[in-house]
């Protein structure tokens, strides 16, 4: 759709705008969660252990999305795309109302208990104050200070359900089979045999969802769950599929953060937070499958897709028309006012 009809800068700014007002509504709701409890929540539909869900005594928020791991892998990306933007220029009402929401953003990404959105908060923001915002770094250390301060205070019992190293061991435990696997199918396993596919899949056929995790705790390779995208892709299309996404990852990273140099103004800090978030997406698909979430990987698309346009129509803009083009679109735009 982007490469049909290219956004343009003001294309660029609404959509901008989109992601700042969504992601405070959605932390303002997320936060409103804890408030009013996981019954209520059951009450209005929703179920147990798909969107409502709990680390020890905490309820995990998941605002408007089905789960919390969208709702708070959500909130990065547009904290880091939308404070890019809005630190770039703190004079314009927008951005100085987002930067203020702030803090909403952060305490409903914390509450959503993601920890892949925790460790992509500060890989995107270590990587905004390398290249631009210096006195973010001062910025980090004060939330460590406060972050460090606050252990102290808040009860042990919560501090242990948000940084259960169980949930890492969870994590690695299939880890240690990868080799072995890989040799057995250098190619991979196929698309779709791992992760939420081949979850779908187990439980199209008449297996429930409870009945299905008793299965996995027997055999822990049916629907595997790797929670690593690149364990996941190493699974299923092998080394060459590995290195070709790690290509492509670091290939959007590093062409957003060169755009960012290449144009000026909000375009140059709109690719500078692309770039910031597909670092962070890199950093948060080390613990989760980042890739396969919806909306996020809507997100990834659009946003690289919307730093080419900037480049082109930023570069369009800086070098001269020939005055052979110049005759020729006159031409056309002669015959074709409606464009």
């Amino acid at each position: 759709i982007v490469w049909r009809t290219p956004l343009t800068a003001r294309d660029r700014d609404h959509l901008v705008t989109i992601i700042m007002v969504a992601a405070t509504v959605t932390a303002a709701w997320g936060i409103a969660q804890q408030f009013l409890g996981a019954p209520f929540l059951v009450g209005l539909g929703y179920e147990y252990n798909t969107a409502v869900r709990t680390a020890g005594p905490l309820l995990r928020s998941f605002s408007t999305f089905i789960q919390p791991f969208p709702f708070g892998l959500y909130i990065l990306m547009a904290v880091l795309v939308g404070g890019a933007v809005a630190l770039q220029d703190t004079s314009r009402l927008r951005n100085k109302l987002f930067l203020a929401a702030m803090p909403v953003l952060i305490v409903g990404m914390g509450v959503s208990i993601v920890r892949a959105a925790y460790l992509g908060l500060i890989v995107g923001l270590v990587w905004l104050a390398i290249h631009r915002y210096r006195y973010l770094f001062g910025v980090l250390a004060a939330g460590a200070l406060v972050g460090g301060l606050g252990m102290l205070v808040i009860p042990r019992r919560i501090t242990d359900s948000m940084f259960s190293s169980s949930s890492l061991g969870q994590r690695t435990a299939g880890w240690s089979r990868i080799g072995m696997d890989v040799a057995t199918h250098p190619l991979g396993q196929g698309l779709g045999a791992t992760g939420s596919a081949a979850e779908k899949l187990a439980t199209s056929h008449g297996v429930s969802q409870q009945y299905l995790l008793l299965l996995q705790t027997l055999n822990p390779e049916l629907a595997y769950q790797p929670d690593n995208y690149y364990v996941k892709i190493l699974l299923e299309i092998g080394p060459i599929g590995l290195w070709l996404l790690l290509l492509l990852l670091g290939s959007v990273a590093v062409s957003a953060l060169r755009a960012s140099r290449l144009t000026v103004g909000a375009d140059s800090a709109f690719c500078l937070g692309v770039s910031a978030s597909a670092v962070a997406a890199c950093a948060a698909a080390l613990v989760s499958t980042y890739f396969e979430i919806f909306p996020l990987d809507f997100y990834f698309w659009l946003l690289a897709a919307s730093v080419g346009c900037a480049v082109v129509q930023g570069q369009s803009e800086c070098v001269p028309e020939a005055p052979q083009l110049a005759d020729v679109r006159g031409q056309w735009e002669t015959s074709a006012p409606h464009a």
